[in-house]
């Protein structure tokens, strides 16, 4: 077979096989993507000028080497700080590499199981890296959505997955050893700590009524026609101004046009924060003109569909997955090596660090049970 007859059987072939062949090759010549530190991080950060992660001072001095890696000082400050520092790979013990074969299983939306397997580390790490990489998404700081704005709110059950608590059934009891007297004690599951419902399960979906009640987690949702996406876990319950304001102040530009259905709680917001206001009623009007919510009611489905693939996602960490599937959207059409490159460097390239520890000891959202 020559070349010629290798480009015209190329052309046959899937995106998803070209990028197999093109990881095949890549393995034929040695060439595997394996970014070193200055790849990932340090030139994203040397672009804007080293400046201290501690007091955010660009008066730093060059202060040795440790392991190969420069170190610098601050002089206003003084403390000492790498690249690395206050980022999400600091103390890691993984190799950039292993990190960027990370980000390429979440651009591929694979399991935790199959990215652990597929990276050759454990399964707690794995949850913790994706974690780690989403709220450090979440945290950066992003341009507020602006023009036509069509806003809508979806919702969730009220889900304590991997809650510390959540395990322990009801009829399961703890012993309290108090005088060398056992004296049973009943540790109540995280469902019951946190909220008042009827839910008989020990973990899981905390939903006991049908359609929307108390035990739903609503998440108000936005995108503009720019495609930039915005949403955020608010309360439990019918949307109300206070769950608008929680979840858009700050996030949309002033005059610009929010396009809601009918609900008295939009009008207040939108005569708040200065927005223009249009509102459809969904039942008897899809549009106004150019006015629509095709695409907020559109990116509901794939959110629904998208937080389906996970097997439940716990509330705590909705948020997170909001901000997944809004990344993958406004960076769509990039090919999956570009995507997972793009996506390692803006989670780590902030000024952002989180703890394992503090991952898996995240609590509940403290959210009020109205009954």
């Amino acid at each position: 077979m020559t070349i010629n007859d290798l480009v015209v059987y190329l052309d046959n072939l899937s995106v998803q096989e070209l990028e197999k062949l093109q990881i095949e090759i890549n393995h034929k010549l040695n060439r595997q993507y394996s970014p070193n530190n200055d790849q990932v991080l340090d030139n994203p950060r040397l672009y804007a000028g080293v400046e201290c992660p501690h007091c955010y001072s660009k008066h730093v001095s060059r202060n040795g080497k440790h392991n190969g890696k420069q170190r610098y000082i601050c002089v206003n400050c003084d403390k000492s700080f790498g690249l690395t520092t206050n980022s999400i790979i600091a103390w890691t013990k993984k190799s950039p590499s292993v990190w960027s074969k990370y980000s390429k299983c979440m651009i591929n939306g694979f399991s935790l199981r199959k990215s652990a397997k597929e990276c050759e580390i454990n399964l707690q790490t794995a949850f913790n890296w994706r974690h780690k990489i989403l709220q450090a998404l979440a945290a950066r700081e992003e341009t507020p959505l602006s023009g036509i704005i069509e806003s809508d709110e979806t919702y969730f059950p009220d889900n304590f997955k991997g809650n510390c608590n959540a395990g322990d059934h009801l009829n399961k009891q703890s012993i309290v050893k108090v005088q060398k007297i056992d004296i049973p004690k009943v540790k109540l599951p995280a469902y019951k700590t946190y909220r008042e419902s009827g839910h008989c399960h020990s973990r899981g979906k905390a939903s006991s009524k049908r359609g929307l009640s108390m035990e739903k987690v609503c998440v108000p949702c936005a995108i503009d026609r720019k495609g930039r996406i915005y949403g955020k876990v608010a309360g439990l319950g019918k949307v109300s101004e206070e769950f608008l304001h929680k979840a858009y102040d700050h996030h949309m530009e002033q005059k610009s046009i929010l396009i809601t259905d009918k609900d008295a709680s939009a009008k207040k917001f939108a005569k708040k924060n200065k927005l223009g206001l249009i509102q459809l009623n969904s039942k008897t009007e899809s549009r106004k003109g150019l006015y629509n919510l095709q695409h907020v009611n559109n990116l509901h489905s794939q959110l629904k569909d998208f937080v389906t693939n996970f097997k439940n996602v716990s509330t705590k960490h909705l948020n997170n997955y909001v901000v997944w599937l809004g990344w993958n959207i406004e960076n769509k059409g990039m090919n999956v090596q570009d995507t997972a490159e793009k996506l390692l460097q803006t989670a780590s390239t902030g000024y952002y660090n989180i703890k394992c520890a503090d991952i898996c000891k995240k609590p509940a959202y403290p959210f009020e049970y109205g009954g």
